[in-house]
C-alpha cells in the first residue's frame, strides 16, 4: 500500500472516531508530500466539513476540483458547505455540475432543489424532486414527498401540496410524528 493510500486509510478512521482534528493534520501532511493529490484535498474537506468550518471545506473542495475537474463528490460536498454559509446560488451551481456529471443523482437534485426553495424558485424545485422521487426506492421517498408537497404550498398549490404530505405520512409512518 503506497504512502497516500495509508494516509487516506489513517485519515478515513480518524473520522470515523470523530477526531477531526487528528484526520485534518493527517492529510495535512499527505498533501505537503503531494500539492497536486485531488482526493486529500477532499477528505480533508470533508473533515473540516465534520468539524464544522464550512470557509476551508469550500477551499479544500475548490483545490480538489483542480486537480480533478471532474470529481462529482467534491462538487457535491462543496454544494452542501455552500448551503451551510447560506451561499444558495454558488450551491445551486456546484449541484448542477453533479448532474452534468450523474445527469440521475438523486441526492444532487433534492439538495439542489433545497437551494432553489430558499432563493425562492420553487417552480424551479419540482422538476428536480418529481426526478428525485422517480429514482429513489419507495422505501427512502418519504423526505422527498415533504419536501415536494412544501414547494407546492410556496406555490399555492394545495391540492398537491395535500397529496404529497398523505404520501409523506404513509411512507415515513411512526417516524413522521
Amino acid at each position: 500500500m503506497g504512502c497516500r493510500a495509508v494516509s487516506d486509510v489513517r485519515a478515513m478512521a480518524a473520522l470515523e472516531e470523530g477526531d477531526h482534528a487528528a484526520a485534518i493534520a493527517i492529510l495535512d501532511r499527505s498533501i505537503k508530500r503531494d500539492p497536486t493529490d485531488g482526493e486529500s484535498y477532499r477528505l480533508r474537506g470533508v473533515a473540516h466539513m465534520a468539524a464544522g468550518n464550512q470557509e476551508a471545506a469550500i477551499a479544500d473542495f475548490t483545490d480538489c476540483l483542480r486537480y480533478q475537474a471532474d470529481e462529482h463528490d467534491a462538487y457535491w460536498m462543496r454544494g452542501c458547505a455552500h448551503l451551510m454559509a447560506e451561499r444558495y446560488e454558488l450551491a445551486s451551481d456546484d449541484f448542477s455540475q453533479c448532474l452534468r456529471l450523474q445527469p440521475d443523482d438523486p441526492s444532487a437534485l433534492s439538495s439542489r432543489a433545497a437551494a432553489y426553495l430558499v432563493t425562492s424558485q420553487p417552480e424551479r424545485a419540482i422538476p428536480d424532486l418529481d426526478k428525485a422521487i422517480e429514482l429513489t426506492p419507495e422505501d427512502h421517498r418519504a423526505y422527498l414527498y415533504r419536501q415536494r408537497g412544501m414547494t407546492f404550498a410556496k406555490l399555492g398549490r394545495f391540492d398537491l401540496t395535500e397529496r404529497d404530505m398523505a404520501e409523506y405520512l404513509r411512507l415515513a409512518g411512526d417516524s413522521a410524528s
